[in-house]
């Protein structure tokens, strides 16, 4: 997430809106904001929420769900996804510049699936619906392990 943050003037340029996502308590998940994150931190993702998205839950340490990134454009369309197990094969905030600037180069319109609705509850407080509360033009939308 770090490097997404450093990327944020390049990504914020794009209209892309960063938002990361974990199964963390609300305390956790403050604390994770509060490492110098300026994009928003959700807290509270359940197995249900993993499910929707296809990614995978662990129940080891009381629960959490394994790496899932999504690129997603006006409405919900996933432009692209992400899952991982691990460190390897993660979607990094450079080939998200990547992607966002070769389809506004383009200057198509690309069909893809449409992102299932989900309930966001934001450290910061209050929270967002997706894709519908989505502020920008493209979600970058990070599930991540949560805190250790």
């Amino acid at each position: 997430m770090a490097a997404y943050e450093a990327a944020r003037p390049e990504l914020d340029a794009l209209g892309v809106t960063v938002i990361a996502v974990s199964a963390d308590t609300e305390e956790q998940a403050r604390e994770v904001k509060g490492r110098g994150l300026t994009f928003p931190v959700a807290y509270g993702a359940t197995r249900d929420d993993a499910d929707r998205i296809g990614a995978w839950w662990s129940e080891d340490r009381g629960g959490y769900i394994q790496p899932a990134e999504f690129l997603l454009g006006r409405g919900g369309v996933v432009l692209g996804a992400m899952y991982a197990s691990g460190p390897v094969g993660r979607m990094s905030a450079d080939e998200v510049i990547h992607a966002i600037t070769s389809r506004e180069n383009r200057r198509r319109q690309e069909e893809g699936g449409r992102f299932p609705r989900l309930e966001l509850r934001l450290a910061d407080g209050g929270g967002l619906v997706l894709p519908g509360d989505a502020p920008s033009r493209y979600t970058a939308l990070l599930f991540y392990r949560g805190h250790w």
